[in-house]
């Protein structure tokens, strides 16, 4: 499969039970043609790794949405092109390719990532 600007590869780091994020999944289902998702019941050190290594062997995803306000040791990794994050605290610095997520819906951060990327 070949990945562009226009058919993306996607990296969700979202908790269940959360309206946003599992709508903003059910969102891109028809929008991109390759999406996954961090899994929770992996030990949270040993996720990091996982991510690197699968990149290592399969590519970097075009767009990663850290879409949980904790741990974001994954915006520090070599996974993705370009990153969206929730910071409530304000305590995390952006980096040269990543945006804070500042929408109110999901179709609103859709529309802003097509226009940006």
């Amino acid at each position: 499969m070949e990945f562009s600007k226009t058919n993306p590869k996607v990296l969700l780091n979202f908790t269940p039970n959360n309206e946003f994020t599992e709508g903003f999944f059910v969102y891109l289902q028809d929008k991109v043609p390759f999406m996954d998702c961090v899994d929770h019941n992996t030990p949270e050190e040993d996720q990091p790794n996982a991510w690197v290594e699968h990149t290592q062997r399969h590519g970097v995803f075009d767009l990663y949405f850290h879409l949980i306000d904790e741990n974001h040791d994954f915006l520090d990794t070599d996974i993705y092109h370009q990153g969206y994050y929730i910071d409530t605290k304000g305590t995390v610095k952006e980096r040269d390719n990543t945006s804070l997520i500042h929408e109110s819906t999901y179709e609103e951060l859709w529309n802003r990532v097509k226009k940006e990327n």
